[in-house]
């Protein structure tokens, strides 16, 4: 069996597409971070308290989010540390396609090349090598990129491929 076949996702939790149980308890879980009502006050600033405040690279790289330095005490910090307490319990399993994964270069973490291919078809997501569905891509790096390819389809084809260079009707 391929190493690629079940994604691993490292054991953090990051913010992007988080899903909370709507009870009470979990909807005023933000109240147990010290900084929420700093984070709240402070119209003028954006702490990324809702993910990790900034922490992306560090964390990425497998550093506890208890080992860094921080600004504002964000929800990464609150649910990071009620689920080590069992006081909740968080659901990490990979369903997010993305460019997660960090290569020291110089001395430095710097993102991974995104190197998977994937095939949109009739609404799936899936992992061109593996068929592992996914819910969507993330393209927080990938977007960022000049040479990233989004072609100007008169009509979106029902098959379409995603890499690192952008969209395609057909694979090269």
């Amino acid at each position: 069996m391929s190493s690629k076949s079940f994604p691993q996702k490292i054991n953090i939790w990051l913010g992007h597409f988080t899903l909370y149980k709507n009870n009470a308890r979990i909807c005023s879980l933000f109240k147990e971070s010290v900084d929420y009502r700093k984070v709240f006050a402070n119209t003028k600033k954006v702490y990324s308290f809702d993910e990790c405040n900034y922490l992306w690279y560090p964390l990425l790289a497998e550093i506890p989010i208890g080992n860094l330095s921080y600004e504002v005490q964000s929800m990464t910090h609150v649910v990071q540390l009620l689920n080590r307490q069992e006081k909740i319990k968080l659901y990490l399993k990979n369903h997010i396609a993305e460019q997660d994964k960090l290569i020291r270069v110089n001395n430095e973490h710097h993102v991974a090349p995104f190197k998977d291919v994937l095939k949109w078809q009739n609404g799936k997501l899936v992992d061109n090598e593996t068929g592992y569905e996914y819910l969507y891509m993330h393209f927080h790096f990938l977007k960022k990129t000049m040479t990233f390819n989004i072609p100007k389809w008169k009509t979106i084809p029902q098959t379409f491929y995603i890499s690192s260079k952008g969209f395609f009707s057909k694979l090269a």
